[in-house]
């Protein structure tokens, strides 16, 4: 048998380093030749974030077999000396360590080998790096400790029957990692009878000729820059927008905005937020709309504010339709405000429409002295493929209507209305889904049509 681990063993682990692997577009996994402090510093220096924190967390991922095999040590100690190993009187430090308060269990000797693993590594390795560990450090360092031989050993705690294999993951075709050592097995560990867990598990351990293998990855929580986006030119989209794998647009806010931060907090890559959306051919004016841009691994996680505001001149300098107002950096907590603000704020709009009959006075006087009128929007025909089929009630604030300039027809018309009303529709009336539309209010027959919208301000208290 031990032959046999020797042979599967390497392919088996590099196997599992790939299944570790598992987040989106996340950091991934590198094998570590040891795991001495020296080599540990070196790969976080490697990442990039040595002197950009001044704390460290180490999140460690241990084999839940580590737990299963303390568990029979401790085990087979009581059994070997019962006079040494039940007389301490005091309660086991078991923490996820596995032996813990089950009645039979020795006392007062047991430590948590995750525990202990973080006193060997953690105060050399906070040493060669210059920092303190902490665990809310922005700056963590993933040590997954693996062994793919051991794999199933504490899986009988997960069966009725006992000795059940792990179900592998539907969609994987690769050797998986097995259960890794946490407080649920540490729980089912304590309450597991100990003739149950004689038969399922070696007693003493039996040693593996297999060592133990490290991986380890290094990355740091996401920063959080926040402003307010212009959009200037109609070509421009939101983010990257394509039909049946056809681009619309020459580019987008979130590609530009992408295009200048990612680079100067040298970040992986980013997260685009922002208090709603405009369409395509709708600008974005006024004060901006505001926005948060989430940077993932930032190796320059704290540029001056003369750096933001030098990105920002540069953005506007490129021309390519996209600026930005009052960069900076932010908390997670504008994430919350960002949320609220979608369906709390008001947003003005002007918009040049063309009338179903020529523009008069009193036509205009009329829809200038309307206040509070509520709308019943149906869900767009041109956004139905994304957004439920609903009746949504929404409110006019107030309109201002003036006529345009060369069209009898024309006028302009700024509104203010409630957060989520659709504009186009309102003005068109989207074949009877919006009512009362411009028209009707105006006292028309027939649909008026947008020439062009523009947004010129959202009313929103964010930074």
């Amino acid at each position: 048998m031990q032959a046999r681990e020797r042979a599967l063993g390497p392919a088996l682990e590099a196997a599992m380093l790939a299944a570790l692997q598992e987040e989106p577009n996340g950091v991934p996994w590198q094998a570590m030749a040891s795991g001495t402090a020296g080599v540990l510093a070196d790969a976080v220096r490697a990442a990039g974030h040595a002197g950009t924190s001044a704390t460290l967390a180490l999140d460690m991922s241990l084999p839940a077999a580590t737990q299963a095999r303390q568990h029979a040590l401790a085990l087979h100690l009581r059994r070997a000396l019962p006079g040494a190993c039940s007389g301490a009187g005091t309660e086991a430090k078991s923490g996820a360590g596995g032996c813990g308060d089950a009645p039979w269990a020795p006392s007062g000797f047991v430590t948590d080998l995750k525990a202990a693993v973080r006193l060997a590594l953690g105060g050399p390795l906070a040493a060669a790096l210059g920092v303190k560990l902490a665990s809310d450090a922005p700056v963590r360092m993933g040590l997954a400790f693996v062994h793919m031989p051991s794999a199933g050993e504490a899986d009988f705690l997960y069966s009725e029957g006992g000795g059940a294999r792990r179900k592998r993951k539907r969609g994987t075709d690769t050797a998986q990692p097995g259960r890794s050592a946490s407080d649920d097995v540490a729980a089912r560990l304590r309450t597991c009878p100990e003739n149950k867990f004689g038969e399922q598990a070696c007693v003493p351990p039996r040693a593996s000729a297999v060592c133990v293998s490290l991986a380890a990855r290094v990355r740091r929580e996401p920063v959080y820059v926040a402003g307010r986006y212009l959009k200037l030119q109609r070509d421009v989209s939101n983010s990257p927008f394509f039909i049946g794998g056809q681009r619309l647009g020459r580019t987008s806010v979130q590609e530009e905005l992408e295009r200048h931060l990612v680079p100067l907090l040298r970040a992986d890559r980013a997260k685009f937020m922002c208090a709603g959306r405009e369409d395509l051919d709708v600008r974005m004016l006024g004060d901006g709309r505001p926005f948060v841009l989430e940077l993932h691994n930032a190796r320059n996680p704290h540029p001056d504010q003369g750096a933001l505001d030098a990105t920002a001149a540069a953005l506007a300098a490129a021309d390519v339709g996209v600026s930005a107002r009052g960069l900076r950096l932010v908390g997670r907590e504008a994430l919350v405000r960002l949320k609220a603000g979608e369906s709390e704020k008001q947003k003005s709009y002007e918009v040049t429409v063309r009338m179903p009959a020529p523009v008069t006075p009193e036509m205009l006087a009329s829809l200038s002295a309307m206040r509070e009128v509520l709308l019943q929007q149906t869900t767009p025909e041109r956004v139905a493929h994304r957004r439920a089929l609903l009746v949504r009630p929404r409110m006019v604030h107030e309109m201002c209507a003036a006529p345009l300039e060369g069209d009898p027809c024309g006028l302009v018309l700024r509104l203010r209305t409630q957060a989520g009303t659709y504009i186009k529709e309102f003005v068109h009336g989207d074949g009877g889904r919006t009512t009362p539309d411009l028209a009707s209010l105006a006292g028309c027959d027939g649909a008026a049509r947008v020439l062009a919208l523009d947004v010129v301000q959202v009313h929103m208290d964010f930074l």
